[in-house]
């Protein structure tokens, strides 16, 4: 894989439109009201986090026991008037050991006008839909950067134009128009966790004549009565998880990104009951292969003041089912997740989440421990643990079987 500091600026078809995304946000600034009358607001965190593995890397190239990195996240946002917001967020990292993890990403460059029932917002944003804890399945429209954490949380920005409509009681309508899909990043061979195998990700296939520049649609319906949440979904567009097409030698084996045209439709659903939460997701998606259905849902309960105390514990059980083919490198096909959630209730804002996810066919178990609390008014301090463990060669956890490691971050927020 190539090395490639700057990823949103690696061509310059990708320099042009941002440049005239930034030359359109400046007009619409002269347009707004004078400068006197701008609220500006700059915050941000800066941090650097280290990675214990307790294993000998699987690869040569990758690094030993102890990996680190630093990162930077500032956030602007200037207010012209009433009506006009322009918001900015950059994330950039420089990693010790892996080149291909040390990048700078626009998270969102955007202008929104906030027009009565109507909101629109044109530039490069980030989206989440979802309401399960172990996996989105209906969060398409940004790509996933598993740079940042392989958990599959973090996105990168997306390019486009949303229309979100109040219709009152009828519940919320949006409306996206796409283009410049982004590609999946991999670690690098000096990354870890890592992939033995080489992927092609810097000369992926697209399946439209346009590349990563096809239009791509989405609309959503979003709702709430009284105790019920739920939302309806349409996609139409590039795939963001492309199928890996293998390739190569014997010696050297690889695996090509293809990036397919599908149309995926969504549901997300939740009920809030006392101490009950129950949560479901689920696509049919065409396009990626044979048409295919997947489901995540499960429930949430939670002890408010256990034992007479200020903790408040929450038990998690989610079942996962994916029909899709094995290109894909799912490894959600046949999974029970099951997790408590500890919430301190104090000041400095302590949780703690740890959880395992079971393959219920194969022997695959992955696990999380995530914990978190500030450290005055602008520290905060974060414990993160991955756990991989696989006994099929042919499932994609196994390419981690060396990587369990436990990652303290420390950040600093301005």
């Amino acid at each position: 894989m190539t090395s490639v500091a700057l990823p949103w600026v690696v061509s310059a078809k990708r320099s042009r439109w941002l440049l005239a995304t930034a030359c359109w946000i400046t007009q619409v600034a002269r347009a707004g009201p004078s400068p006197l009358a701008a609220q500006w607001e700059l915050v941000g965190s800066a941090g650097t986090e280290a990675r214990v593995f307790f294993a000998d890397p699987l690869v040569e190239a990758q690094p030993g026991r102890l990996s680190t990195s630093a990162k930077l996240q500032p956030e602007l946002t200037i207010g012209l008037g009433d009506d006009i917001t322009l918001r900015g967020i950059a994330l950039a990292r420089a990693d010790q050991s892996d080149p291909q993890r040390s990048y700078v990403d626009l998270r969102e460059a955007l202008v929104e006008w906030f027009g009565g029932r109507l909101t629109t917002r044109v530039g490069i944003n980030t989206v989440f839909w979802g309401v399960t804890e172990s996996r989105h399945l209906v969060n398409i429209i940004n790509q996933t950067d598993y740079l940042d954490d392989l958990d599959g949380d973090e996105k990168f920005g997306q390019l486009m134009a949303l229309g979100s409509y109040d219709a009152g009681a009828f519940g919320l309508i949006d409306v996206f128009v796409m283009t410049w899909a982004r590609p999946q990043t991999y670690p690098g061979r000096e990354g870890r966790p890592g992939i033995p195998v080489r992927v092609l990700d810097d000369s992926p296939t697209y399946e439209s004549e346009h590349g990563e520049w096809n239009v791509d649609m989405a609309a959503r319906w979003s709702s709430s009565l009284r105790e019920v949440y739920g939302a309806l979904s349409y996609f139409r567009g590039t795939a963001r998880d492309p199928q890996l097409i293998p390739g190569g030698t014997l010696a050297e084996p690889t695996l090509r990104p293809r990036y397919d045209l599908i149309r995926q439709m969504g549901l997300e659903l939740q009920w809030t009951r006392g101490a009950w939460l129950w949560k479901a997701e689920s696509i049919v998606r065409s396009g990626q292969g044979p048409t295919f259905a997947a489901v995540t849902g499960g429930f949430e309960h939670t002890t408010f003041g256990l034992l007479d105390s200020a903790l408040d514990l929450g038990a998690i059980l989610e079942y996962s089912y994916d029909g899709r083919d094995d290109l894909t490198y799912n490894i959600h096909d046949n999974d029970v997740f099951g997790g408590l959630r500890l919430s301190f209730n104090d000041v400095q804002g302590t949780e703690v989440l740890a959880g395992l996810l079971q393959d219920v066919e194969d022997d695959v178990t992955l696990g999380t421990l995530e914990a978190s609390r500030r450290l005055g008014l602008s520290w905060r301090v974060e414990l993160i643990g991955r756990l991989f463990r696989s006994g099929d060669d042919q499932d994609p956890v196994y390419w981690f079987r060396r990587d369990d490691y436990l990652q303290t971050s420390l950040e600093y927020h301005f």
